[in-house]
Parts: C-alpha cells; sequence; structure tokens
C-alpha cells in the first residue's frame, strides 16, 4: 500500500469488470459501502473517481454512481468508440454554448 500512496495520480478509474460484479449483486449494500470507503481514500488524496463501463444508463447505475461520490462515469451509454475525428466532433458540439444541449449526454456526475 505504501508504494501505491507513493505514486502520483490525479484519479483512479474503477474498471468494467468492478461495475459488472456490482451489477451482478444488485448494487448491494456490503460492496457499495467497500467502494465508498475507497472513494473516501481516493477523495481524501484529491483525486477523481472515474467509473467504467456504464453500459445502458439504467437509473441504477447513475444513482449509484452519484450516491458512491463517482466524479466521472464512462461506458457505451455515453458513446460507443469513437475514430478521432468523430470523437473531436462530438466533443466540440457538446462543449458548444451556442447548441441545445438538453438531449447531450454528460459524462460527468453533478
Amino acid at each position: 500500500m505504501g508504494s501505491v500512496l507513493s505514486l502520483p495520480f490525479e484519479g483512479i478509474k474503477f474498471d468494467k469488470s468492478l461495475m459488472d460484479h456490482l451489477r451482478k449483486q444488485n448494487f448491494d449494500e456490503k460492496h457499495a459501502q467497500m467502494i465508498s470507503l475507497l472513494g473516501q481514500m481516493v477523495h481524501i488524496g484529491d483525486a477523481k473517481i472515474i467509473a467504467e463501463g456504464i453500459e445502458d444508463g439504467e437509473d441504477d447505475e447513475l444513482a449509484w454512481a452519484k450516491d458512491n461520490n463517482i466524479d466521472r462515469v464512462q461506458g457505451f451509454y455515453y458513446s460507443k468508440p469513437l475514430p478521432e475525428d468523430q470523437f473531436v466532433e462530438l466533443i466540440n458540439y457538446e462543449h458548444d454554448p451556442e447548441k441545445n444541449l438538453t438531449s447531450t449526454k454528460s459524462c460527468f456526475i453533478t
């Protein structure tokens, strides 16, 4: 653990396999508490948490992420993998304040 704490990092990513496991457990309290404690430790170090594997945007996935202090989420719910030019176009569109973004999905949890 000491060697991990000595590494410089700005955030950690909860791998898709972890999200899949949590889904199989129906986001039960025991697993949620363990993830919450890990999240608290990460936040104490001023780092961010990204949860990978938000696939279909079911309310329980997003609610779980919000309830467990996940800072960002990633997954097919937001976009399938894209070629660079399409990714740049998507990012530019989402950050253009003159466009109507009411239907755009944000990957930031607020």
